[in-house]
Order: structure tokens, then sequence, then C-alpha cells
């Protein structure tokens, strides 16, 4: 479905210890951007959004 509606890329995030799905991700020809391109996850949950939205010195 994905291929018919022309979708230019898909992204998945895993979990660094989740070897079955990295493995499935590789095997299927996934790219490995930690790898390849250096890309790293970060997170703003719900006290860091409100951290920032308060913060004037940002």
């Amino acid at each position: 479905e994905a291929y018919e509606k022309k979708y230019k890329r898909i992204n998945l995030n895993v979990l660094d210890w989740n070897q079955n799905a990295r493995d499935l991700y590789s095997s299927l020809n996934a790219i490995d951007l930690s790898k390849d391109e250096g890309w790293l996850a970060y997170r703003f949950d719900e006290e860091r959004i409100k951290k920032l939205a308060l913060n004037s010195d940002l």
C-alpha cells in the first residue's frame, strides 16, 4: 500500500535492545540511520514540554 500511495519513505523507531526488530528491518534492507547517517532519537515528555514552555531563557 505504501508503494501504491507513492510514499517517499517509512521511518521506524526501534529500541536498541530489540534485536529481533533490528534483524527484521535489516533483512528487509531498511537503512540503519544511526549507523549510516548518525541520527539519534530525542523526546520531550510532558514535564519537559512544560519546562520549555515556561522557561523564558530559551
